[in-house]
């Protein structure tokens, strides 16, 4: 993986992970990690920023305080499901944000995860699959994903054996 020169991105995440990309050439599993180990709570908290999730804090016991993350803007959710059971499910033509998330929904294994929304059959999974193979990123995510099962179950297996 290289950065396009000259061209870094408005957003101050995308800027951050553009400024890493660019140091030097890397593999898709290493940029993965350096990049992805601290995304979570900054997407988080634009999320909650925009209204799309909200976090709620309580003690439990009266001693331990926890933080949950729930949906707090369901519209949203509908419609983003609507537009993944459009393009899967209906046929429609996927605009590049919704061919790019079912790519990567695929790529990850999650998108059987919604089946109440999108009923999962073998239409779905080879129009997903298609999804997934036209999206240099949800390709890049399936090699990650795939390198770090494989390299758990070494773990295991020379845990086990060892």
């Amino acid at each position: 993986m290289h950065a396009v020169v000259g061209r870094p991105p408005q957003d101050p995440v995308l800027r951050d992970a553009y400024k890493k990309v660019s140091e030097k050439v890397r593999g898709v599993q290493t940029l993965l990690i350096e990049i992805g180990t601290g995304l979570r709570e900054p997407v988080f908290d634009r999320l909650v920023e925009r209204g799309t999730l909200r976090r709620e804090t309580k003690k439990t016991l009266g001693l331990f305080r926890t933080t949950s993350t729930t949906i707090a803007d369901t519209a949203y959710k509908k419609a983003l499901l609507g537009q993944v059971r459009a393009v899967l499910i209906d046929g429609a033509e996927p605009d590049a944000r919704t061919a790019s998330l079912i790519g990567l929904l695929s790529a990850s294994g999650s998108l059987p995860n919604l089946h109440r929304s999108v009923p999962w059959f073998g239409k779905v999974y080879e129009r997903a699959k298609e999804l997934e193979r036209a999206s240099w990123g949800a390709e890049a995510v399936n090699s990650a994903v795939l390198r770090t099962v494989a390299a758990v179950a070494a773990g295991s297996a020379a845990a086990v054996t060892g």
